[in-house]
């Protein structure tokens, strides 16, 4: 499904009922939320680029919650670590002070050799949608 879409964005516009919000995150660029009878757009990640703030979502597959929140906390330029969900961490940190955030949470799973599974951007739509109050706005 991914590959049609993408062969045919440029020309065609999509609509996807899913509660799958991973597949959607990848697949979109405009999401509409139902919520409560209300059709409601999803807020951009434009805006969290253009924040102070940025974001990471990182899923490990091995470390001690305690052990990776620690370790990454002293990596500086990091603001907040939470841990929403098991093997899940939403590092914010400020890229005026770590412009390469990415390369350092590498680099500090590398060094307690920890296997991550995914490292990705922002916050995947999942928490953008259902955690909004926690690691700062949406």
């Amino acid at each position: 499904m991914r590959a049609i879409i993408a062969k045919r964005t440029p020309a065609t516009t999509f609509i996807i009922s899913s509660h799958d919000s991973a597949e959607l995150d990848r697949l979109c660029k405009h999401i509409l939320l139902l919520e409560n009878g209300i059709l409601q757009p999803e807020a951009s990640g434009l805006d969290e680029q253009r924040a102070a703030s940025r974001f990471i979502t990182l899923q490990m597959e091995t470390g001690p919650a305690s052990a990776v929140i620690a370790e990454v906390r002293a990596i500086p330029g990091v603001l907040q670590v939470t841990n929403p969900q098991k093997n899940e961490f939403i590092v914010a940190y400020d890229p005026g002070r770590q412009p390469h955030m990415d390369l350092q949470l590498m680099q500090c799973i590398n060094s307690h050799h920890w296997r991550y599974r995914q490292l990705s951007h922002g916050k995947s739509l999942e928490e953008r949608l259902f955690f909004r109050d926690r690691c700062g706005n949406g």
